[in-house]
Order: C-alpha cells, then sequence, then structure tokens
C-alpha cells in the first residue's frame, strides 16, 4: 500500500532564519533554505498521523492545506517538538471531535504536565480547548493508533552530564522509518530499521555534535539499513540546501518545508 509523507518542517530547534542571524544560509533567497520546526504528516490507509506539534504547527497546516488528522504521535518534549500542541484545537473544534495523543511511557508524564488542561476530562466540553486523549505506549513494543500498526524505535539524544538526559522515540510503520533527534544508532537500532524503503533521519551538520548525527554519520546509518532513499530533516543553518545536496551520494536527499515523498 502505497504511503505519502509530508515534510511539514524540516528545521532544527531555531528554525531557518535564526533570529540574528546573517549567515549565508539565514539570508538566502532559496525557499528550500526557510524551515521550520520538525514535523511530518503520514498519509496511509485513508489515515492521517501527525508527528510532533512544532510551534509553527498553524502555518504548516495551512502552507499544506491540512485540514483534518486521525491521530497525533511526539517523538519527545523538547519545546520545539511539542509548543504547537495547542492548535490541535483548530481540527476537534472544526470536526466536533477528540484526538488521541500518543506519547511514550518516556515522556508522558511531562507532556500531560504541560498540556493535561487540553485532557478531554479536564475540558468540560469547552472546543475552544483542544479535545484530547492522552495515550501513553511502552516505548519497547509495538502499538496501534488509527488502526496504524506502530512501531517504536528509542533512541538516545541528549547525552550532556550537565542537563537531564533523554531518550527520544523513533517511529517505523511499514517499509518507512522516522528517525530524528538522535546522535547515534547502534546496530540493535539499525536491525529496528532494516530494510525499509524510506527512511528520514534527523541531521544537523557536517560537524559533530553531542545531541544530534551529522552528515556523516548519517549516511553510515543509511547505508547499513538498506534502505532505498535516505532523507535528512531537523537541518541547521551550517547546511544549505543548493550547495550541500551535491555532495550527498545517490539515494540520499535534504528534505525542505513542504516536500511530498512517497513510499511504496
Amino acid at each position: 500500500m502505497a504511503m505519502k509523507v509530508t515534510i511539514l518542517g524540516s528545521g532544527t530547534s531555531m528554525g531557518i532564519p535564526m533570529i540574528a542571524c546573517q549567515c549565508e544560509t539565514c539570508t538566502s533567497s532559496d525557499p528550500k533554505d526557510k524551515r521550520t520546526r520538525c514535523s511530518i504528516i503520514i498519509e496511509v490507509d485513508n489515515k492521517k498521523i501527525l508527528i510532533d506539534t512544532t510551534p509553527e504547527l498553524r502555518l504548516q497546516c495551512l502552507n499544506n492545506n491540512i485540514t483534518d488528522i486521525d491521530t497525533c504521535l511526539i517523538t519527545h518534549t523538547h519545546a520545539d517538538h511539542i509548543f504547537g500542541m495547542d492548535d490541535l484545537r483548530g481540527f476537534t473544534k472544526a470536526h466536533s471531535k477528540m484526538l488521541e495523543v500518543w506519547a511514550s511511557n518516556l515522556h508522558f508524564d511531562k507532556l500531560y504536565s504541560i498540556f493535561g488542561y487540553a485532557d478531554i476530562k479536564n475540558t468540560a466540553g469547552n472546543r475552544s480547548l483542544p479535545q484530547v486523549v492522552f495515550r501513553q505506549f511502552d516505548s519497547q513494543k509495538p502499538f496501534t493508533a488509527a488502526g496504524i500498526e506502530i512501531t517504536p524505535i528509542e533512541l538516545p539524544h541528549v547525552t550532556f552530564e550537565s542537563i537531564a538526559k533523554m531518550n527520544t522515540i523513533g517511529y517505523r510503520i511499514g517499509s518507512f522509518a522516522y528517525c530524528t533527534d538522535t546522535c547515534q544508532m547502534s546496530d540493535s537500532h539499525i536491525d529496528q530499521i532494516r530494510g525499509v524503503d524510506t527512511l528520514i533521519l534527523g541531521v544537523l551538520r557536517q560537524r559533530p555534535h553531542a545531541a544530534h548525527l551529522n552528515i556523516e554519520q548519517a549516511i553510515e546509518i543509511g547505508i547499513k539499513s538498506g534502505a532505498k532513499n535516505v532523507y535528512f530533516t531537523h537541518i541547521g543553518h551550517n547546511i544549505m540546501h543548493a550547495r550541500d545536496q551535491k555532495t550527498l551520494p545517490d539515494g540520499f536527499w535534504l528534505t525542505y518545508d513542504g516536500m511530498e515523498i512517497t513510499v511504496e
């Protein structure tokens, strides 16, 4: 069954252009260098699955004509991945419905502590608030959301000793996998995505980084996975689309906001 993936946002946590930056990428006129925070929509079996609710969610949905979704998955609770959650009320109000939001056992409590007001148990039917049912899944076990089987992949992200460590959740749906915000993928992680047709990886820049993959690491992971097409997202301002796409091997692609990917 064909699957369509729309890149709602392809940028890192500060977005591109970044505030107060006058670098070559941040001042670029190329629309592919204008990146909102990282998020996607997956369309499969007549269902639309949103992954992450970025601060630009409203604009991302307007720009891509997203008028409804069936469920939402959260990768982790950093601000750039969840702080647009209140905009889910656009869908729940327009369609007079509730939405399930899925978070792993690693992130559920933190997510609920911020957005618990949106739980339908707390909204008293007030349609000006999101009407959300929060669902928790085990980061080590497959689960079903909107009738679609989803396999979570627990990935290392923040490893700084000075702040709380955090793992994130990648997602595999059939022959597609989405793994953003990770600093490394071991052989056991790669086994979980091996054989996918299409893989999206979070890639910050060319140089190594403590919390994110760089281009060299991501290419190695993509090759090991056996994916036919590997796409990079969560892109920082060290990368320019037109310039750096030319440096990638065949089958590797930089994403951009609004990009549509077909997965067989």
